[in-house]
């Protein structure tokens, strides 16, 4: 409410109206929203926290020149649909860069008076801010996005060409965008044919394997069986040592009880052979 207020000092003008109607009573009161659209429409609001007027566009409850015929009423400010006649040297002064940074677009100059075309009080409180040095005194004229737009596309169409074919990189214009595009989609294609491929393939490809596994089974198992069978028709080893490997004197042991001791060594000494 202050920048307003502080546009409008600055033209020497009266303080616009604390108590504006609001632009939803508005709308109802000139028939151009019902009362349907207009709930939506503040639910809307509420629920994004967006302004009214953008949340009744979004929904398409009402025109864009429509909401700004009444929004340049509650701002109190002059309302401009045709912004089609220009004045070629302040549109040279102001230039491309300054209309694309604040979305404004110049007029004309009436009575010393800069008229600026814009769709926010905002956008031209900024440009206000870059172009007083210059220019001096500056005056809001409200007009939608879509007419500022078209405006400046119009004025500025050889410079605005020129700039996307030199200015903007490849990959931000359209050629470059349609040429990631194609890459891409060529890309999806390839991927797709290999996996359709792998789709076919691979049932067969399984049972390509799975014989191969067969087969080594089968001829380990038959290894191991042949083995067996040569193992048990080698001929057996004699255990038994040769005589000539056992000692001429073997030392013997024998356990006897104590009180038959006597007798069982006289009997040995008498008959060792026996």
């Amino acid at each position: 409410m202050n920048q307003i207020a502080s546009h409008f000092r600055r033209l020497g003008e009266s303080d616009p109206k604390s108590d504006r109607v609001p632009l939803g009573q508005m709308l109802l009161g000139s028939g151009a929203l019902s009362v349907g659209d207009l709930l939506e429409g503040l639910s809307l609001h509420k629920q994004l926290g967006v302004p009214l007027g953008k949340a009744l566009l979004t929904q398409g409850s009402v025109l864009e020149p429509a909401l700004y015929d009444h929004l340049a009423m509650q701002w109190e400010a002059p309302r401009q649909r045709d912004i089609s006649i220009i004045d070629p040297d302040l549109l040279e002064s102001i230039g491309l860069d300054n209309c694309l940074r604040h979305k404004t677009f110049p007029l004309n100059v009436s009575n010393g008076v800069v008229r600026l075309a814009v769709s926010q009080l905002s956008d031209f409180d900024n440009a206000y801010a870059d172009l007083e040095d210059q220019f001096g005194l500056i005056t809001p004229v409200i007009s939608s996005p879509s007419e500022i737009a078209a405006a400046i596309q119009n004025a500025f169409k050889d410079q605005l060409a020129d700039r996307a074919a030199h200015d903007i990189p490849k990959s931000e214009s359209c050629r470059g965008l349609a040429e990631h595009t194609q890459r891409r989609s060529l890309l999806g294609l390839a991927m797709a044919i290999s996996l359709l491929a792998c789709a076919i393939l691979w049932p067969s490809t399984v049972l390509v394997i799975l014989t191969i596994l067969a087969i080594t089974l089968s001829l380990s198992s038959a290894v191991l069986k042949s083995l067996a069978l040569a193992s048990h028709s080698l001929p057996d080893r004699d255990e038994r040592p040769e005589e000539s490997d056992l000692p001429a004197n073997p030392s013997v042991s024998i356990m006897v009880p104590l009180h038959r001791e006597p007798k069982i060594v006289k009997a040995l000494g008498a008959d060792p052979d026996n």
